[in-house]
């Protein structure tokens, strides 16, 4: 199986194709891999963050009024979202994406636009599925990741960097 891989990279043993895998240069299919793992990354900081203000200071849980959970779950959201960012920003950089098609503070600029540009949908969707259809702040937390997710890759990939 090891002999396929090796074939559809180029490569000839699994030292090459382990470093091609890691590479800039990666095939496409393997870029979105390590995104999601560089995105992985961020959202363990993004998910603690949220759900230890969940917990105390701001709880969404359920048996609370709906606006007040709804509230609570964008309010978490906010300090979850700028550490998940730096978080995503080295991460893309070291492990995804080539940086220096702009300036530093110009691209990360640009990334954190992008990433709001994805979060604000994400935060919406979550707080009318717990306003809307009272559900559980984790479940709404997940679908507004996931459509983040999709959003940041797009733009990030043709937009900020490096491809």
């Amino acid at each position: 199986m090891l002999q396929w891989f090796y074939k559809l990279s180029g490569t000839h043993n699994f030292k090459e194709f382990w470093d091609y895998v890691w590479s800039k240069e990666a095939h496409p299919f393997l870029q979105f891999c390590k995104y999601g793992f560089a995105g992985g990354i961020a959202t363990v900081f993004s998910v603690s963050i949220f759900a230890a203000l969940n917990e105390t200071v701001l709880p969404s849980k359920e048996g609370l009024p709906t606006e007040l959970r709804g509230r609570n779950f964008v309010l978490a959201q906010l300090p979850a979202f700028a550490v998940a960012n730096l978080v995503a920003y080295y991460a893309n950089i070291k492990l995804v994406f080539k940086g220096g098609k702009f300036g530093f503070w110009h691209e990360f600029g640009m990334f954190t636009v992008v990433s709001f540009i994805g979060f604000v949908p994400a935060i919406v969707i979550g707080y009318l599925l717990i306003t809307g259809i009272d559900l559980n702040e984790y479940y709404a937390y997940l679908v507004s990741a996931i459509t983040s997710l999709i959003v940041n890759y797009t733009t990030r990939k043709f937009f900020i960097f490096h491809g």
